[in-house]
């Protein structure tokens, strides 16, 4: 048949109505005439310098985007009406920008490089063209080893320029391939398959055999057709047509020649057709795919039935399954289960996966309705995951239940499950409960674990710690790892029964090596104390490795801790730092604090009062004492923030009300001295005499200060004596020098 009889015979049936060679392909968007008239109006302004038309052209490129080629040219016309003061068009080169595409960091390079708009500068512009060379954009890589090669406006760097030229070369950069077999002697091959490269030199690269260098060029054809580029799609199903540089596989050309047809392509519309007007299986479902989805013609599901009989008979597995799924479902045609299971048995004998798996759910079907056990509950799992049927959780609950009913263990827990969640079935934690202790009295280890649960907690039974104690040890006893960790959290709390250390360490220990991580906290806790076992917090230290790996936030601080301090293992500062954050970011306040203190003294990490102030400042404000306290002193010295006595006053408030003793000193010290806050005498004593209570030495002193000067109290040489003493006993040596 005449190339131009066949192209013209696919067009038809792609465009009912439609004939001769002015039909075009376009399966994604039709675009009328007058639209078309529109664009090239646009197109035209545009080019002629229109700001307005620019963003517009760009616009319609993106949305009708196809390829990444595509989208470069959009962010182009972006940028040349941004350049005009176009706010829309500066927002979109913007984001692109914003968003590291290859093509905005190219083209500010470009703007850098030339002055344009900006004052000049060579070195911002080897930054943008960097960051788009390292991306694989072709013009940057080739403006970049231009640069290095000439050593015009940078120093020379014949390393520099051969590496970028190489790779720009290696994409089909002409140019580039010019300049190294003339300045450097090295001789490149084209990569391929971009649009811009000429089809016969593709052809001719692919077609070449035994040859490394075409194999690289295969790969790229393969790379650059399954990311959708539709001159790629065609030179791979030509490659597979003809068995070049892969193995032959007319099922997978037909396929990429659809592919490329679909988008456009006038040698892949061509071929495409070919193979349709031979009746072959694949293009004949294929086509019958589209009628039925109304991708690119219209819907016709008929049309779709028909040519799907065409491709079954000629033994296409795929159309068989489908045929069959639209006589079972009535879709376009009557609905005929004979002829559904027909079609459906035929795919399954010759090897179809999922026709295999619904012909056996059929059978399970069958002998479900029969009463068989086993059956309702395979056929259940199939309805709850969807597997061969429509996923239908209702159904899945009644075939459970079903099973359950007749004494099918693995039913009865999924029963007891879709009554605790309300999966398929009315919610009841009672039939939730009944069911688990039918299964739990089976010896269902889940079950066992999960009736435990329901007795320590009264859900749907009478609560009895005691019981559930006996339900876990007889799930714990078969290594079922859950109830050995419930267990053992049971002994050591002492919930409900006698606390046991030795007990708790015993099934923590065998929940963790069985892999359950919650336990790995309680027993770096028991190691740490010493409950239950001998202090040895190296043993703690390896648990608290594991939680805190395991994503435990007070593991991860307290593991940090042991880092910084050495306990039970090296130290090591900067590992500590690293877990801080760790806990820190998952809200951990302790974590923060000890952070900041990291930041504060630079242990571990860089000297940062920025970080550490911003730390303090977000522990303090979820009611950490300490991190409140720091920030009074911080406020109080200025240190690193502007002194603001008023502020240092406001958190050591804070920080004393929270029973800070330190806080609570300097508290009084600016209530005395009316640092911040209103002087107050009274004030002062009343801080001074909280902290004194918990044995504060200054605090004692100054309150000794107090009473023998009379100062906001009555004069008190007996009290004052008494408080000088007490200042002295606790180590103070100005205090001895006041007592008379």
């Amino acid at each position: 048949m005449h190339r131009e009889l066949i192209k013209n015979k696919f067009w038809s049936l792609l465009n009912p109505g439609l004939t001769g060679g002015i039909v075009f392909l376009c399966l994604i968007t039709s675009v009328s005439m007058g639209n078309a008239e529109s664009i090239q109006a646009i197109t035209k302004a545009a080019e002629s310098g229109d700001s307005t038309a620019q963003y517009q052209l760009a616009k319609h490129i993106k949305d009708s985007a196809k390829t990444e080629k595509d989208i470069a040219t959009s962010i182009r016309w972006y940028q040349k009406a941004a350049q005009q003061g176009n706010i829309d068009a500066q927002y979109e080169f913007g984001s692109a920008l914003n968003n590291g595409h290859p093509e905005a960091l190219y083209l500010m390079g470009k703007i850098y490089q030339e002055g344009n708009g900006v004052e000049k500068n060579i070195t911002v512009a080897i930054k943008w063209l960097t960051e788009a060379a390292e991306k694989n954009h072709a013009e940057a890589q080739y403006t970049l080893g231009t640069l290095y090669a000439n050593g015009a406006e940078v120093k020379p760097n014949d390393k520099e320029a051969i590496k970028w030229l190489t790779m720009a070369a290696e994409q089909g950069q002409i140019k580039a391939q010019e300049i190294l077999s003339r300045k450097f002697n090295i001789q490149t091959e084209t990569a391929s398959a971009k649009n811009d490269v000429p089809a016969e030199t593709i052809k001719t690269t692919a077609t070449a055999k035994n040859n490394e260098s075409s194999q690289e060029q295969i790969k790229s054809i393969i790379k650059n057709a399954e990311a959708g580029n539709a001159k790629a799609q065609y030179e791979l199903a030509k490659l597979y047509e003809e068995g070049q540089g892969v193995p032959k596989d007319i099922t997978k050309a037909i396929s990429f020649y659809n592919l490329s047809a679909r988008q456009g392509n006038i040698e892949g519309q061509y071929e495409f057709a070919r193979f349709l007007g031979a009746d072959h299986p694949e293009a004949v479902f294929l086509m019958a795919q589209m009628y039925k989805s109304g991708d690119g013609v219209k819907k016709n599901v008929a049309e779709a039935v028909n040519l799907l009989k065409k491709a079954a008979q000629a033994n296409h597995l795929e159309a068989m399954f489908l045929l069959s799924s639209m006589y079972a479902a009535g879709d376009g045609v009557t609905k005929n289960n004979d002829e559904s299971l027909k079609w459906l048995k035929i795919a399954a004998e010759q090897g179809h996966p999922e026709a295999k798996a619904t012909i056996g759910v059929q059978t399970i079907k069958r002998d479900a309705d029969a009463g068989n056990a086993e059956a309702q509950y395979e056929l259940a799992k199939h309805y709850e995951e969807g597997k061969g049927v429509e996923k239908d959780i209702d159904h899945a609950a009644k075939l459970y239940h079903l099973a359950a009913g007749q004494g099918h263990i693995e039913a009865q827990f999924k029963s007891a499950k879709t009554f605790e969640l309300g999966l398929g079935t009315t919610k009841s934690i009672q039939e939730a409960a009944k069911w688990y202790q039918v299964a739990a009295m089976q010896g269902h280890l889940e079950s066992q674990y999960e009736f435990a649960n329901a007795l320590i907690n009264g859900n749907g039974v009478k609560k009895s710690i005691s019981d559930a104690v006996n339900w876990l040890k007889k799930s714990a006893a078969q290594d079922y790892g859950p109830s050995q960790l419930q267990l053992g959290l049971l002994y050591k709390e002492g919930q409900g029964i006698n606390q046991d250390y030795s007990e708790a360490l015993k099934w923590l220990e065998k929940a963790a090596q069985k892999g359950e991580s919650a336990a790995y906290y309680d027993l770096a806790q028991l190691y740490s104390f010493g409950w239950g076992t001998k202090i040895d917090y190296t043993e703690a230290g390896k648990w608290l490795a594991k939680a805190a790996e395991a994503g435990n936030s007070e593991a991860q601080y307290y593991y940090a801790h042991y880092l910084q301090s050495g306990q039970g293992m090296k130290v090591n500062t900067q590992e500590a730092v690293k877990w801080y954050k760790k806990a820190a970011e998952a809200g951990n306040i302790d974590a923060q604090y000890e952070l900041g203190l990291s930041y504060a003294n630079g242990n571990g990490v860089r000297k940062s009062t920025s970080e550490a102030i911003k730390l303090f400042d977000s522990a303090a404000n979820q009611g950490h004492t300490k991190a409140q306290y720091v920030l009074g002193i911080i406020y109080e010295t200025g240190d690193g923030v502007k002194e603001n006595h008023s502020s240092a006053a406001q958190w050591y408030t804070k920080a004393a009300e929270g029973g800070d003793i330190a806080a609570q000193y300097r508290l009084g010290l600016l209530n005395c001295n009316g640092n911040g806050t209103k002087k107050s005498y009274d004030e002062a004593i009343k801080w001074w005499t909280k902290a004194s209570e918990k044995d504060d030495a200054m605090s004692m002193f100054f309150l000794g200060y107090m009473y023998e000067t009379g100062s906001g109290a009555k004069r008190n040489m007996d009290k004052a004596k008494e408080y000088y003493q007490r200042a002295a006993q606790k180590g103070l040596v100005i205090a001895k020098q006041f007592i008379k």
